[in-house]
């Protein structure tokens, strides 16, 4: 018989590794500003040492806790991607999750880059080994 509260336990780690991805998808300008970025790093920090203390607690669910992995991912793949589209427009990214202004491909791109990348990175790191 499943247990509601087992059961919900590993989609609660998996959209705790989310919460870079959400930032980005509705408050963009966060990952951009240094004092929020600043506050978003150490929480992704954080995260990061309490999915090592987790595994090496041995706790039983052991692939879920790795979600807590990808917010620093996330936050490092963000500042690269930021990088490159600095470098190549010499503007900042416009955040595009309600804006459909035609001119901004080359923002939708960084977020479906970022997106996907971050994505992937999740599904590995929680996807069971054989």
């Amino acid at each position: 018989m499943l247990d509601p509260a087992k059961d919900q336990i590993p989609l609660l780690w998996i959209m705790a590794g989310m919460f870079v991805m959400g930032v980005q998808l509705f408050r963009q300008r966060w990952l951009t500003n240094r004092f929020s970025l600043g506050i978003l790093i150490i929480l992704s920090i954080i995260l990061f040492f309490a999915a090592i203390a987790l595994e090496g607690a041995d706790v039983r669910l052991h692939y879920p806790t790795r979600a807590l992995y990808t917010p620093l991912f996330s936050v490092i793949l963000f500042a690269a991607l930021r990088y490159v589209f600095l470098r190549k427009l010499r503007r900042e990214p416009v955040d595009t999750c309600f804006n459909w202004d035609p001119d901004l491909f080359w923002d939708r791109l960084l977020g479906f880059v970022f997106w996907i990348g971050s994505a992937l990175f999740l599904l590995v790191l929680v996807a069971p080994k054989k």
